[in-house]
């Protein structure tokens, strides 16, 4: 397969036509999949009202990949080098860490090998802007210490998969990722759930769903959660490369219990040399 009458166009043009056809734009981002995903069913998959056998096959975003090889090449080099990747940290992730475990700061372990997920993080890692994300229904609804766990994974795996991946991005900085924590230290569970009386029953429901038989402690949890955010920046600052990590989180905290946290959590960022930038409530909502 070659470019056609596309070859007739300099390169730097061709990558501005391919730019547009794959929908390249900052505000635009690639998305992992939030409903069939690796752990799904044929016939769950089938069903899939987003993937499933009643979508139009030939309607994708990114069937110019599929023209030919030649404009699969200069396309897929558009898409991972100019396209930006977003990875929501939800339940539908979570079957492709596949009960993976970093062993340690320094030794991260291998890329699961179950042919999914293997294939997925490979796919991840050939992205240069890689966003990865706590959804507000997560922190409304969900265990902190779980989620900010799988923080930890995602980055393990994605640092793991950028050293299997031969092909890289070539820019100079081969790789930039984001954390966005959105408003997490502002949530009322784990930082306030002990003193926001106004909140109490979105605790109790928070409690029914991740602690049907006593509540935790919710100090405890709020420890155990900053934990996990302390040890993603000693995975990142061990084995980041020549790759650019920055946190990005709600920084208007009123509240004490989630501010004394914040501050914390702001001065390991400066000592583990990954930038953290603080957003208003406003830029907060619109992302």
């Amino acid at each position: 397969g070659s470019l056609g009458t596309l070859v007739k166009l300099p390169r730097e043009i061709r990558q501005t036509v391919f730019s547009f056809a794959l929908d390249i734009d900052i505000d635009r981002p690639v998305t992992n999949k939030t409903c069939c995903s690796a752990e799904s069913t044929k016939r769950e998959r089938d069903a899939c009202k987003k993937h499933g056998e009643t979508q139009v096959k030939d309607a994708g975003r990114f069937n110019l990949l599929q023209v030919s090889k030649k404009v699969a090449e200069e396309a897929s080099w558009v898409l991972y080098n100019q396209g930006r990747l977003r990875l929501d940290m939800g339940c539908a992730l979570r079957p492709y860490f596949a009960k993976y475990r970093p062993k340690t700061t320094r030794r991260l372990g291998d890329v699961p090998h179950s042919e999914k997920v293997h294939n997925m993080w490979m796919a991840v890692a050939r992205y240069r802007f890689v966003d990865l994300e706590i959804n507000p229904k997560m922190l409304k609804t969900e265990n902190p210490e779980i989620y900010t766990a799988q923080l930890c994974e995602a980055a393990s795996l994605l640092l793991k998969s950028w050293e299997k991946e031969a092909k890289q991005p070539t820019s100079e900085i081969p790789h930039i990722v984001t954390v966005n924590l959105g408003d997490f230290f502002d949530s009322t569970v784990p930082f306030n759930a002990d003193d926001d009386s106004d909140m109490v029953e979105e605790v109790d429901l928070w409690t029914v769903i991740n602690f049907p038989g006593e509540p935790p402690d919710f100090r405890r949890l709020a420890a155990s959660s900053c934990q996990n955010l302390k040890r993603l920046l000693s995975i990142v600052d061990r084995n980041r490369g020549r790759s650019e990590w920055k946190i990005v989180a709600l920084s208007e905290i009123e509240k004490e219990g989630g501010a004394k946290w914040l501050k914390t959590f702001r001065r390991d960022c400066q000592r583990s040399g990954v930038d953290f930038e603080g957003r208003t409530r406003e830029e907060v909502e619109m992302e």
